[in-house]
């Protein structure tokens, strides 16, 4: 380990990263941390557990004459006893041949041994995490971007409306009782309430047992965990029996995405550099609508032994914007909300101060009570907000917050729920790590159709499959577009070598593509997965043919309407004069150097008067500005601005000879002197 530099970060050597032999099916083959941390993080594969002495177990099966008979549960050091196999169809040819012996691994070395002596085999897809073995045909694709699909499983926003794959692999059903996706019971016996907030179950001893749903759970990047309850009153459950499930599963499966009919060609130019056309339809059906979650909580402290108070008695304040309040002053549930709507009405209360005492003293003997200074403090909603109240919370602890010496008596807590629809700029991607940013959504008349007018859903540039090397994709579209005409679904194993699989999956294909382009009437190319689709405008083929796959494809977390915001008129910092900072204080963004040369490349003329003169640093012509916005007055001439003496300066540098004049007219608009004047200093 070597550190250089005052900031600088570890340097490890390369030896440290890399995964020995001795912990396969221990620790991940593919799934790490990206950047510095590559190889030093690591994952646990999906049968690893801990045993009593905490060490790590994994499942084996021991090969006794040709026959799996039973498994084995060994550690790292247990498993040095055995000789460990991953090839079966090369053990499957020594014994037609009649040869004994097997190519091994014992004690991080390759040996070969004997077929019948001490001998464990281990699939490929015990050598893989959880999500790495819900990709379908994962083996196809370079292992960077399995790496990269895995970071992108773990941005997904789970949707409203998800559909079940059509192409999954064995663990999208056991993935929810391994990851605690679900509430399981306990004991057996009968369901006699089933509610959204709660499940009781009176077991076979006669004792009513309580299984809550934690509702309203607010996970990473303010995404919404709900769960629905399955079973129903009545009904005789037993151990182990699924309650209840989360929005990440859909008939206790995972499932988080919906099955797109996806065009790998050119349309109008929009898939340029990863982008992604989509239909309008997919909009119309609300395929990708999510549900987000943001809580507000808001806290009234004792000052001085004089409380804040919520009120709906508000002073400068109109009856419009107190509709939404009830008596305490405390927004209503169900309300729909929109940007700067006020969520709770604050007062806070503060002493008199005035200098001559004898006339505070008379004041205060008049009214009967002491004089104080009220302020209107209330908690306002951010631009970005606009949903319903879904939730209050009035909570209240006196005692122990007494204890504790802490000065909060009341805790306001209010749960927002946005609904976000998918649109432009935002980010989706498949299993394989192939993701694009929405560039176009296209009206479902515009689309491109078949001739029995299917329109794909999707429009995908073909180019960024060579370059990435993820060919699983194509097979799952291939897998896809069979069964989304045969109406069935496939279950792909990820061992690589099971039953000869990568020998017959061309002919399987082929076959089933014969049959389901006869049965649906559609002449298609010799190439099997290409189709011609016709111009939407003038009814005639388009020369070229198009791939079309039915992929399944997932909505991520980096979405538009988190990034991009407006600002109309905000606060101005007293010392620099320039918008403040921040998104919650509604600042501006700053305009740098790289934006001025933006405008200088395209000829923005009048852009640029407004950001050296009115928008720049000048107070004296902003302020003429607002008047003439507001008060409808004429602009005078305006004060020369910092920023325009800055951009003269880096103008003369260019070697460009700028020279400013005092023009002097008469009546007649005639030239009577013109006199030289330096504006810089």
């Amino acid at each position: 380990m070597v550190t250089t530099g005052l900031n600088s970060k570890l340097i490890l050597n390369n030896n440290l990263r890399e995964l020995p032999r001795n912990i396969l099916g221990y620790i991940s083959l593919i799934n790490t941390n990206e950047g510095l941390t590559c190889g030093l993080v690591n994952y646990l594969t999906i049968n690893t557990n801990l045993n009593i002495k905490y060490k790590f177990t994994t499942y084996y099966k021991y090969l006794f004459y040709n026959k799996y008979n039973f498994k084995l549960i060994l550690d790292i050091f247990d498993k040095n006893f055995y000789n460990i196999y991953f090839n079966k169809i090369y053990l499957k040819k020594n014994i037609n041949f009649n040869k004994n012996i097997i190519l091994t691994i014992n004690k991080n070395t390759f040996k070969i041994n004997n077929i019948i002596k001490n001998i464990i085999y281990i699939p490929f897809t015990y050598l893989l995490s959880f999500i790495e073995n819900l990709i379908p045909f994962i083996h196809y694709n370079d292992s960077i971007r399995n790496l990269m699909s895995i970071k992108m499983h773990t941005q997904v926003v789970p949707i409203l409306y998800p559909t079940l794959s059509s192409i999954i692999t064995n663990y999208n059903f056991i993935i929810n009782k391994y990851l605690n996706y679900s509430i399981v019971s306990y004991q057996e016996g009968i369901v006699i309430y089933v509610s959204y907030i709660k499940i009781i179950i009176r077991d076979i001893f006669n004792r009513q047992i309580i299984y809550y749903l934690n509702n309203f759970k607010k996970l990473n990047q303010n995404i919404l965990l709900t769960y629905k309850p399955i079973v129903w009153v009545g009904e005789r459950i037993n151990i182990g029996k699924i309650l209840a499930v989360n929005s990440n599963l859909l008939y206790s499966e995972y499932s988080l995405g919906n099955n797109l009919l996806v065009g790998y060609g050119s349309y109008l130019g929009y898939e340029y550099e990863d982008a992604v056309i989509i239909n309008k339809k997919i909009l119309y059906n609300n395929l990708y609508t999510s549900l987000h979650l943001n809580i507000y909580e808001v806290s009234l402290n004792i000052i001085n032994n004089i409380p804040e108070i919520c009120s709906i008695n508000l002073p400068k304040l109109y009856n419009i914007h107190k509709k939404y309040l009830d008596k305490y002053g405390i927004i209503k549930e169900g309300t729909f909300l929109l940007p700067n709507t006020i969520l709770v009405s604050k007062l806070i209360f503060m002493p008199f101060i005035f200098n001559n005492k004898s006339l505070v003293n008379i004041i205060n003997f008049l009214f009967g009570s002491k004089l104080r200074i009220f302020k209107n403090k209330p908690v306002i909603s951010t631009i970005n907000d606009i949903g319903r109240i879904i939730k209050i919370e009035v909570l209240s602890n006196y005692l122990y917050n007494k204890v504790k010496n802490n000065n909060i008596y009341l805790k306001i807590r209010i749960y927002i729920g946005i609904q976000k629809y998918l649109q432009l700029g935002d980010k989706i991607c498949n299993r394989h790590g192939h993701k694009g940013v929405i560039s176009y959504i296209n009206d479902i008349n515009d689309m491109p159709y078949l001739n029995n007018k299917i329109q794909p859903d999707l429009f995908v540039s073909a180019i960024g499959i060579p370059s990435r090397i993820n060919i699983g994709q194509i097979l799952e579209g291939i897998y896809g577009l069979n069964s989304l005409y045969l109406n069935n679904r496939y279950i792909i194993s990820n061992n690589l070598n099971n039953n000869y699989y990568n020998n017959y999956i061309n002919s399987f294909n082929y076959y089933k593509y014969n049959y389901s382009n006869n049965f649906e009437f559609n002449k298609i190319s010799y190439n099997y997965n290409k189709y011609f689709l016709k111009n939407p405008f003038t009814g005639h083929l388009i020369h070229n043919s198009v791939c079309l796959n039915n992929i399944y494809y997932y909505k991520l977390i980096h979405m538009v309407k988190d990034k991009l915001r407006y600002r109309f008129i905000g606060l101005y910092s007293e010392l620099t004069q320039q918008p403040i900072k921040g998104n919650t204080k509604q600042g501006g963004q700053r305009f740098g150097e790289m934006e001025v040369w933006a405008l200088e490349a395209f000829g923005a003329s009048f852009l640029f008067k407004e950001f050296f003169t009115y928008k720049s640093d000048d107070i004296k012509s902003r302020k003429l500005l607002k008047n003439y916005l507001f008060n409808h007055n004429k602009i005078k001439n305006t004060f020369i601005s910092e920023t325009f003496k800055l951009i003269i300066k880096e103008l003369q540098s260019l070697a460009i000879n700028i020279e400013t004049f005092c023009v002097y007219n008469d009546q007649n608009s005639n030239l009577i002197e013109k006199l030289p004047i330096n504006i810089i200093y």
